[in-house]
């Protein structure tokens, strides 16, 4: 199944706090967890997904093209709120 995936629009403010509490404590025990939560998350919203398909997906179904999608813009968020925090001078984690 071949999904265009939407140009990058999250300005969930739930999605945005997702993102930054990943990326600040992924390295932390289970962290891998809160990508696969935030992927879950983004694949929700932006596709209107039962959130347990949307759960699924994100922890099983890592060559579906919504899948595929959510991990490049959480990597895209993770990083924007890894920038914001190094600006804000929280740079030691």
């Amino acid at each position: 199944m071949s999904i265009i995936a939407p140009e990058p629009t999250t300005t969930n403010p739930v999605i945005a706090t997702l993102a930054e509490y990943a990326d600040r404590y992924q390295l932390d025990h289970g962290g891998s967890h809160l990508r696969t939560v935030l992927l879950a998350a983004l694949i929700a919203d932006e596709y209107q997904v039962a959130p347990g398909e949307a759960c699924d997906l994100a922890r099983d179904g890592a060559f579906d093209d919504r899948v595929r999608w959510a991990g490049r813009e959480a990597d895209r968020l993770m990083g924007e709120a890894r920038r914001a925090w190094y600006a804000e001078g929280q740079v030691s984690r």
